[in-house]
């Protein structure tokens, strides 16, 4: 893959309708929406390959097989350090620290695609209330131990704290229908 930087991948896409293969790790990932998205907003047609996990995205990348993925920092940090692959946009919110050279999505004005995959706790429905305070608390002493902190960051993740347990769940139903109507508009719902 010839592109430097996300303007090129489009124009090489553009030069090239149906021949540029994308993986992702399954077929209803932040993967796969996003680089519909992106397909839908440059005006681009890409080919979906499916794999299981991120392991065999990031084979697929290296062989060749497909050209592009939107993929998790920590199983392809070595390969980009390497220079086996190239990172041409972040989808985090700011610049991520491990590639402070590498601009986000939204800096390239495609905002729809700044937010990144994120980690939370779920219990079972009912789980009485002084139960889930005790989670909450515990879990968040844990986020605040600069051990753990230092291990998530150099996997490439940002920790960013959600506050209350009502901040959770509201962010958890936004999360929710935004990816949902963006499903819709790309035409993934119920697609396999």
């Amino acid at each position: 893959m010839p592109a430097k930087t996300v303007k090129e991948f489009i124009e090489y896409a553009k030069a090239r309708p149906g021949q540029v293969n994308y993986g992702s790790t399954s077929p209803g990932s932040l993967a796969r929406l996003g680089m519909e998205i992106l397909a839908g907003k440059a005006g681009i047609s890409l080919v979906h390959v499916p794999y299981k996990g991120a392991g065999p995205v990031t084979v697929a990348l290296l062989s060749g097989e497909v050209q592009a993925s939107f993929v998790s920092l920590a199983p392809v940090i070595t390969n980009i350090r390497s220079g086996q692959l190239r990172a041409l946009a972040s989808r985090t919110r700011q610049r991520a620290e491990l590639l402070p050279d590498v601009p986000t999505l939204k800096e390239l004005g495609y905002p729809e695609l700044t937010d990144s995959a994120w980690q939370g706790m779920y219990v079972a429905a009912g789980t009485p209330l002084p139960i889930l305070r005790t989670l909450h608390a515990a879990i968040g002493k844990v986020m605040t131990d600069p051990r753990v902190n230092e291990k998530l960051k150099v996997g490439g993740a940002t920790i960013i704290r959600s506050g209350s347990l009502e901040n959770c769940a509201a962010f958890s139903k936004s999360e929710v229908a935004f990816w949902g109507k963006l499903v819709k508009q790309v035409g993934l719902a119920g697609m396999q």
